[in-house]
């Protein structure tokens, strides 16, 4: 199981299609999330997928459609079309401010933190996108 220590994980609804979410976020966040091969859920079911990672001690981020073709990855209380994961330490503060800044992007309907522990799957979508990044840049996928 992947620990969830220094993860945080935003929740989005949007009607924005997953390239022009990424292009927004990298522009109010000056991160650059890039797609890389979809990634499968337990169930090989393909998501889209964004990766930028700012370098050793700094924090990485993800990017994963998990509403694709009317097929939910996960499914949350409220509507939720993606997940925004940062890894590493990241403050309150710094969180908050990244969460009003993806909040002003035009076609947010909503912004949320989402409590690791209030949704057993998590751990599930966690585990997966550890097991993708390994294969990407190990040279396996």
């Amino acid at each position: 199981m992947v620990s969830f220590d220094d993860v945080k994980i935003i929740g989005l609804t949007t009607t924005l299609i997953d390239y022009k979410l990424a292009f927004a976020i990298n522009e109010k966040l000056g991160i650059r999330l890039v797609r890389y091969k979809d990634i499968l859920s337990y169930d090989e079911d393909p998501y889209p997928f964004f990766h930028y990672d700012c370098g050793e001690n700094d924090n990485a981020y993800n990017l994963i459609s998990i509403n694709e073709n009317g097929k939910n990855w996960i499914k949350f209380p409220i509507q939720t079309d993606f997940l925004f994961v940062i890894r590493n330490f990241i403050t309150e503060d710094a969180l908050n401010e990244k969460i009003a800044a993806i909040r002003s992007i035009p076609y947010i309907s909503y912004a949320y933190e989402i409590d690791l522990n209030s949704n057993n799957d998590i751990g599930e979508v966690l585990e997966c996108i550890e097991l993708h990044e390994m294969n990407i840049f190990s040279g396996n996928d």
